[in-house]
Parts: C-alpha cells; structure tokens; sequence
C-alpha cells in the first residue's frame, strides 16, 4: 500500500515537472506574447496620457505664474508633484 502512495507521489510530481517544462519552452517559443505585449501596450498608453497630462498642468501653471507670486507657483508645483503617482 504505502509503495502504491509513493509511487503516485512520484507520478505527481513527474506531471508537475513536466507541465512547468512545457510552459517555459511555451514561453521562450513566444507563445502568449501577445497579451503579455497588449497588457504593456495598454500600460505604455496609460503613461502617456499621464504625462499629456503633467505637461498641461505644467504649462498651466506657466501661464498662472505671470499673475502670480514666486509662493504660489511654488505651492502649484508641490501639489502637481503630490498628485503625480511615479
């Protein structure tokens, strides 16, 4: 009894072994890029917009510094710099 046990032990662990050698060769064979390259795509677009984003708070305060004093402007940059998640 206790060999039958062990012997599917070992044929468990075989399987495993076996399916994780499977899903590296997958891997290096490029299969699955795809979404992995759509996930990063998706996360390249998100840094972008953010950016477009810190680039027009940026040249707002631009715009607001010539009406305001060297404290506010600094006070601007501070909150953008709290409100951009690097």
């Amino acid at each position: 009894m206790k060999s039958q046990a062990s012997l599917e032990k070992h044929l468990r662990q075989i399987h495993r072994a076996a399916t994780f050698a499977d899903n590296v060769e997958a891997r290096n064979n490029g299969e699955g890029k795809e979404e992995e390259y759509a996930a990063l795509g998706e996360k390249q677009e998100g840094r972008k917009m953010e950016l477009a984003d810190i680039k027009q708070k940026l040249n707002t305060i631009l715009v607001e510094s010539m009406n305001n004093s060297k404290e506010e402007v600094i006070e601007a940059i501070k909150n953008l710099g709290k409100s951009v998640d690097i």
